[in-house]
């Protein structure tokens, strides 16, 4: 587990794709207040989503990258089947 103190590095994985270094401004109930190294921003995160490394945060983000969309096999998405538009307008709205 990750020391959560202000002032302290950490590595967070951002919209699924890449992994950031950010710093810890503060820390209270479960959640953060971090700041990306290179930005003036700052934003709030569960604590659960701050990693100690950049290898323990690119690990969890390969595993993200393996899973895979499991559609019902039983009833599968027919993509033959004709779709006809219907103009918004024609709905009443």
């Amino acid at each position: 587990m990750i020391t959560m103190k202000p002032k302290a590095q950490a590595f967070l994985i951002e919209n699924n794709n890449r992994v950031i270094e950010v710093r810890i401004v503060s820390v209270s109930d479960g959640m953060s207040v971090v700041r990306p190294l290179h930005s003036n921003g700052g934003f709030r995160v569960r604590n659960n989503r701050l990693y100690e490394t950049k290898e323990k945060a690119e690990e969890v983000l390969t595993k993200l990258s393996h899973r895979s969309v499991v559609h019902n096999e039983e009833k599968p998405i027919s993509t033959t089947q004709e779709l006809v538009f219907m103009h918004p307008h024609s709905l009443g709205w």
